[in-house]
């Protein structure tokens, strides 16, 4: 399957980084690269609101960020991270909902 351009461009911009690839990269070191790159991404529109709150899981509660925009909404997206619990987090994918 064909990848879409946008995500062809970003493997293409890693590669000519010269950076180790993701996979090989010590959790703390892959952790920093994507923080870094949080900081890369334009900016979203405006939000109405932004709030963190949490929701019942079994095992405990799952951190959960809504984000209200100021223009009229055309419809709902939620976004399941599904990582391999050792990079990521609500900070890292604010961009996917802006």
């Amino acid at each position: 399957m064909a990848l879409d351009q946008a995500t062809t461009a970003l493997l293409e911009q890693l590669a000519a980084s010269g950076a180790k690839p993701l996979h090989e990269l010590a959790p703390a070191e892959a952790r920093g690269l994507m923080a870094a790159m949080r900081g890369e991404a334009p900016p979203g529109p405006d939000m109405a609101s932004v709030r963190d709150t949490r929701v019942r899981a079994s095992g405990g509660f799952v951190p959960v960020r809504v984000l209200a925009p100021v223009a009229r909404p055309r419809g709902v997206i939620v976004y399941y991270h599904g990582g391999g619990w050792v990079i990521g987090g609500l900070d890292d994918f604010d961009r996917l909902g802006l």
